[in-house]
């Protein structure tokens, strides 16, 4: 599940379908809410197109107005709540901001699941691992190559900005 500011994210938003496609999650299990300012903007369009251009069966909420962490949360819970596929208690969810990809061990989100789940846990935490450019940059996104291309150095930017990595 993820929350695209139509603004912000219209350029990562391949990349980030892309990248959970490979891992194995489907586009019919995405949850994806689209944030804009205003109900008119062209970004919101192009990410209408962009999102039914991936499937149709795509779960997606438009929410406009102003933004605020604490609407975004009471959003994304009740997207939750009120899907049909993710009511039962056994379901994991993938919550990731647009501009996240998790690295799972193996490449594979189910068979990593499956080990976890054998093992007896019902969540995996992760730490933030910044990228950036083999300069140190941090430029707009690009559409080709992948994120993993255009910033290819892994460091600790948010931790020792904002103090967090989880």
């Amino acid at each position: 599940q993820t929350v695209f500011s139509t603004k912000d994210d219209l350029l990562l938003a391949p990349h980030f379908i892309s990248h959970y496609v490979g891992l194995g999650i489907p586009p019919s299990q995405m949850l994806i809410i689209l944030h804009s300012q205003t109900p008119d903007s062209r970004e919101l369009v192009e990410f209408r197109d962009l999102i039914n251009g991936y499937a149709s069966s795509v779960s997606v909420e438009e929410w406009i107005g102003e933004y605020s962490s604490e609407v975004m949360e009471r959003r994304r819970n009740k997207m939750m709540k009120k899907t049909h596929r993710l009511r039962e208690a056994e379901h994991w969810i993938v919550h990731a901001d647009s501009d996240q990809l998790h690295q799972i061990p193996g490449g594979n989100i189910q068979s990593f699941l499956q080990v976890v789940e054998d093992e007896g846990y019902n969540a995996v935490y992760g730490h933030y691992v910044d990228r950036v450019t083999q300069d140190g940059g941090l430029p707009s996104v690009r559409t080709t190559p992948s994120l993993f291309d255009q910033f290819p150095l892994a460091c600790d930017v948010t931790k020792a900005v904002v103090g967090i990595d989880v």
